[in-house]
């Protein structure tokens, strides 16, 4: 009797179902470039780009219209406008879910995906420090706008009288716990 595994058992891969799963991952993980042309549009020139983004807690492309400026304004000049706004995106200076606002990458992304994962009690304090501390704060921000010299000010801008010290360390935990999570999810 042989010690090795028959091919039709299920243990070993078919031999030509890893090169297509690596040609996919490849695939989906290369950027596109865009060069769009602008088109007028009664008083106004736009210009249409991909933009990545999150739905449901997966990273997905859309399709965004942004205006460029009035339609007095030369072909040419708007050209170049188009070129510096789509220059991000070229470059991959963008990241994805980077343009994401924080409340909606907590609501589509981290409590249907990340939180579950903790315990239930762990999940009722952060759903409460979320709402009541979080939110107030961050809700207008993108995801790239929050950097450490905000955070730093939030925390050095409370009110020790007013939030107790364990219920400040709670607010870190779970901010922290938001952004580890787009940490992990945006360089998969």
């Amino acid at each position: 009797m042989s010690s090795l595994p028959q091919l039709g058992s299920g243990t070993i891969p078919p031999a030509n179902t890893l090169g297509l799963a690596l040609k996919e991952a490849e695939s989906m993980a290369r950027r596109r470039y865009q060069n769009p042309t602008p088109f007028r549009e009664g008083y106004w020139w736009y210009i249409r780009v991909w933009q990545d983004a999150f739905e449901k807690g997966k990273p997905v492309r859309k399709l965004k219209r942004i205006k460029l400026g009035e339609s007095t304004i030369g072909e040419r000049k708007i050209k170049k406008l188009a070129a510096d706004i789509v220059r991000p995106f070229n470059q991959g200076l963008i990241k994805v879910g980077a343009t994401a606002n924080f409340a909606e990458y907590v609501k589509d992304v981290y409590l249907p995906t990340e939180l579950p994962l903790r315990a239930k009690t762990v999940q009722n304090c952060y759903r409460g420090i979320i709402e009541k501390h979080l939110k107030p704060t961050f809700e207008r921000m993108n995801l790239s706008e929050i950097s450490a010299l905000s955070v730093q000010r939030y925390f050095s801008g409370m009110p020790a009288q007013a939030i107790p010290f364990p219920t400040m360390v709670k607010i870190r935990d779970a901010f922290s716990s938001i952004l580890r999570a787009r940490r992990s999810s945006t360089s998969i």
